[in-house]
């Protein structure tokens, strides 16, 4: 039953379906309906690309990935799209542990967290990040290293406001990006022969997470694999009818 004061929290802060965002009994994530949809990634799965972690159908990696692998919990579709961006624009911060267990998981099942020496986050810029007042991916990543027990680390910076993402096709995400990201001059002694994983929000076309790896790798990582609480699917055109 738990303490009074337990009880007097659930009244007041429900557990929630961290997708549909449905009130639950306390423990699990998701409700029954949203379970489904959380994506899993068994020993020896040959449909999902090691590198993007999409279905191959939805492969994003083109020529030139600098990162090793990539894993995410959920495409970002229907409810979960409304979940991510109450966390993302909305300030529902109370998504960040819920989303971060789903991306520990989906980690584990990949064996991605075994050799990582540290874990650090897609920044914003100055501007934008004053608007909203927080960086999601930051927050996911303080949350994800509390879980994984795995040191945090701001390693990254924008060097410049550049055009939302999220609104941009695939060639205009890479041209937005080309040497945006700069190391924090002090930190980069704990980037060379790291391994580390780079922490974001949703993965698109991967180009985000693409120069911030390609920054960290240019100032000595040993390695970088991505994590993102959110995958969106390849929109394929639809075929003519004949």
């Amino acid at each position: 039953m738990g303490s009074f004061g337990e009880r007097v929290m659930r009244i007041f802060f429900p557990n929630r379906c961290v997708v549909c965002d449905r009130v639950i009994k306390p423990g699990p994530l998701t409700c029954e309906t949203c379970s489904p949809k959380i994506l899993t990634y068994p020993p020896g799965r040959k449909a999902v690309c090691e590198i993007c972690g999409f279905k191959e159908k939805d492969c994003t990696c083109g020529k030139w990935r600098y990162y090793e692998k990539s894993v995410f919990p959920v495409y970002l579709e229907g409810d979960m799209r409304n979940s991510i961006n109450a966390f993302k624009f909305r300030g529902r911060l109370d998504k960040t542990k819920p989303l971060s267990e789903l991306m520990f998981r989906a980690l584990t099942e990949r064996d991605m967290l075994q050799n990582v020496d540290c874990i650090t986050f897609v920044p914003m810029g100055v501007k934008q990040q004053k608007k909203r007042g927080y960086n999601q991916a930051k927050e996911l990543a303080a949350a994800l290293s509390a879980r994984a027990g795995i040191p945090l680390e701001e390693l990254l910076y924008k060097c410049q406001d550049t055009p939302s993402q999220h609104d941009q096709n695939a060639v205009r995400r890479q041209g937005n990006l080309l040497g945006v990201y700069e190391p924090i001059e002090e930190k980069i002694p704990l980037i060379e022969n790291r391994s580390i994983l780079l922490v974001d929000d949703i993965i698109t076309t991967g180009a985000t997470l693409n120069e911030a790896a390609k920054t960290l790798l240019i100032f000595g990582a040993k390695t970088v694999s991505v994590v993102a609480a959110a995958g969106r699917r390849r929109v394929h055109p639809k075929k003519k009818e004949t």
